[in-house]
Formats: structure tokens, sequence, C-alpha cells
């Protein structure tokens, strides 16, 4: 995405996210008249610095400014850098299709969401993923051979199956309790659990459930999950959080996931 870069690196190493002339702490959100109407020069693409680590303002209507424009431009509706009602509808029209809080708020979600829409699909992508996408409108295809992770929208306006995520994984693993694979072939998301979610079959160090945040249970107790270290049991374990929390709050119950 696209702020200066010199700018931004000195607001991240201080602890903030500079917007317009401000600098706010990532330790809160910033409430809603902190967002100043004119925003900060860009002088990348949006595309070219968003990441899982990259800490963006929240722009709603009545916000101005280059970043708009850049926003604009990859919903594709005009740029004049003004947002307004216009742009506020692309906005939930985008939040609608990645089932996010359709409030017309750009806010990190929203953002990784926009960087990761038009994305199109590896040759490897099995054919049951993307007719699962196109039933449920998103779909996860996770590639034991390459440790990656994809995952895939549905585009209701191109009636296209594209990539909204590709983001490196891991599977099963060893530890005290043995080694374990995951399990390959074509299921479906049978429940879903929250940022404290626990472990009902396996302890952690401290003796309590092993933690599993943000699980997407799709096999018994085998599940894609937030694991930052990489290994445990057959889980599939995504290392970063964001992407983690982009697969859970997307994939809706009885959605394909394909283990290959």
């Amino acid at each position: 995405m696209s702020i200066n870069r010199t700018v931004l690196a000195r607001s991240i190493l201080a602890g903030g996210v500079v917007v317009g002339a401000l600098t706010m702490s990532t330790a809160a959100a910033a409430p809603a008249d902190a967002v100043p109407a004119t925003m900060a020069p860009v002088t990348t693409s949006v595309r070219a610095m968003i990441s899982p680590s990259t800490s963006l303002p929240v722009l709603r209507i009545g916000a101005r400014g280059s970043l708009v424009r850049s926003l604009q431009t990859e919903l594709g509706v005009a740029a004049d850098g003004d947002f307004g009602p216009v742009t506020w509808r692309a906005v939930v029209s985008l939040q609608h299709r990645y089932q996010l809080r359709s409030d017309g708020v750009v806010e990190r979600s929203t953002w990784y969401a926009l960087s990761h829409s038009v994305k199109a699909l590896p040759r490897s992508i099995p054919a049951a993923a993307i007719t699962g996408a196109q039933r449920r409108g998103f779909a996860v295809v996770a590639d034991t051979h390459t440790n990656v992770l994809y995952l895939l929208r549905y585009d209701r306006a191109s009636r296209r199956v594209v990539q909204a995520l590709q983001t490196p994984t891991s599977f099963g693993g060893c530890n005290r309790d043995g080694c374990y694979t995951t399990p390959r072939g074509t299921f479906g998301v049978i429940r879903k659990g929250g940022a404290d979610h626990r472990s009902g079959l396996y302890d952690g160090p401290n003796g309590k459930g092993a933690p599993m945040p943000w699980p997407v249970f799709f096999h018994g107790g085998v599940a894609v999950h937030y694991d930052p270290l990489g290994a445990s049991h057959a889980c599939i374990h995504v290392p970063s959080l964001t992407d983690a929390k982009l697969v859970h709050d997307t994939m809706p119950i009885g959605a394909t996931v394909v283990v290959q």
C-alpha cells in the first residue's frame, strides 16, 4: 500500500501510524473523529506496500487525499480523492464479497482483502476447489508439496474464481505426543473457533489445552489456524495472524477445503 516509505518506517519504529500530519498509537483503535480529512501523499501503488505487518490509516466517508485516490483506483471508481457515497458503495460491495463487516469503513481487513482481490489462480488448483468456491463463495487449497495455502473467491461480477490470498503454511509435525500427518483429500468446514480457542484433544506447555487461534475445522479436530511456530499435530499452520484471520472470517460453514 502506499504512504511515503520513510515516514511510515519512522512511525512504525516509534510505535505509531502516520495519518496525514498526525501519528496515532497502534496500541488502541483511533476514535472516529481522529482521522483527518486530508491524508499524506502517496508515493507508491496500494498493492506495493500492503502486507500483514503494514499498518494503514482507517478511511471513511469524508476522508480526502492521495490515499483515497489510490483506494478509488483499486476499486474502479472515479479517482477524485474524495471519499463520498460512490466510494462508500464500492467499499461495501468489496466487503460483502469477502463476507467482512459491510460498513463502508476501510480498515485493516478491508485493505488486505483489496490487495488480494484480483490475482489469477495457479494451474495447480484442483477442480473441486473451484467448484466449491463457486457454490459457497470461498474455498481453501492447502498444497503440501509447496507449503502454500490459497484462499479462493468467486467473483460474481466476472463469474470467475480468483485468488484472494496466497500464504506460506506448514502441515502436521512432531512433538512430545508423536508425529502427525495432515489428512489429504476434499473436506468441508464443520465449525470455527475464536482468538482464544484451545484444543480439546491436546495440552499446551502450561497444561491447558494447546492454543489454536482462529481455527477453521474441516476434519474432526484438524483445522487451519494461526500458529507462528509451525509445528503441532495434524493441523494446517498459518504463520501470519492476519492471513489466518482472513481465512477464518471469509470461509463459511460447508466451504470446501482441499489438502493435496
